[in-house]
């Protein structure tokens, strides 16, 4: 019994669907890599195959040093490809083929800490672990907690594998459903380096302390 609890304990950390946004926008440190897309990104949902997609173009990646290097520019674009399930009460229910979100050079050539990266060449690419939903200010908004990260960033030591990559983005003010199909312009937002999310922390410790608490019960009987 014990066994099988602390396995949901991880499954539930590791593959939250929820409701709620996660708290990644609350949760970032200034001394971590962060990379932010401007408000021309575009979010859609498909009722009918339950796919959620965000595209969006890169304005720049903030160094922990605070060194910034320009992302898109005249003759060169960094583009963010992001696609999941999420089922008709906003659920997270799986990724697509290949990784869920993947960040790579798509014009041009782009030249960060003396490493250039090409047309073609993915700067950060990942699985989707953990999704949130929920308004911000009174627009839409929603988050997202990778799985392991990896890419030419990674590769040149330019982003870390740890703590967790997470994402943060807010649209313009619209209304949606999960049970329609839905476009909302002007996404904008950043993806960042950041500790586990508050929502995620606080969920595991409810089912570590419900562990703890049958162990104790059971030692006691």
């Amino acid at each position: 019994m014990k066994r099988l609890l602390m396995l949901m304990a991880v499954l539930m950390i590791v593959g939250t669907a929820s409701a709620e946004l996660l708290g990644i926008k609350g949760s970032y440190e200034g001394n971590r890599p962060d990379i932010l897309f401007n408000n021309t990104g575009v979010i859609t949902y498909d009722a009918d195959t339950n796919l959620f997609t965000l595209t969006a173009t890169d304005d720049k990646i903030v160094l922990p040093d605070g060194t910034v290097y320009w992302l898109s520019g005249p003759g060169f674009t960094t583009t963010l490809t992001l696609q999941i399930y999420v089922d008709e009460s906003g659920n997270l229910t799986g990724g697509v083929t290949g990784y869920d979100m993947v960040e790579k050079v798509t014009n041009g050539s782009v030249t960060i800490a003396g490493h250039t990266f090409n047309a073609g060449d993915v700067l950060l690419q990942a699985e989707v672990k953990a999704f949130g939903w929920g308004t911000a200010g009174g627009v839409p908004a929603f988050d997202f907690l990778f799985d392991t990260i990896s890419g030419g960033l990674v590769d040149q030591r330019l982003w870390p594998s740890t703590p967790s990559t997470a994402a943060w983005v807010e649209t313009e003010n619209e209304s949606y459903s999960w049970t329609s199909n839905f476009e909302l312009g002007n996404a904008k937002g950043d993806k960042m380096v950041t500790p586990v999310p508050p929502t995620l922390l606080l969920l595991g410790s409810g089912l570590l302390g419900f562990i703890l608490f049958n162990r104790r019960k059971k030692v006691n009987t």
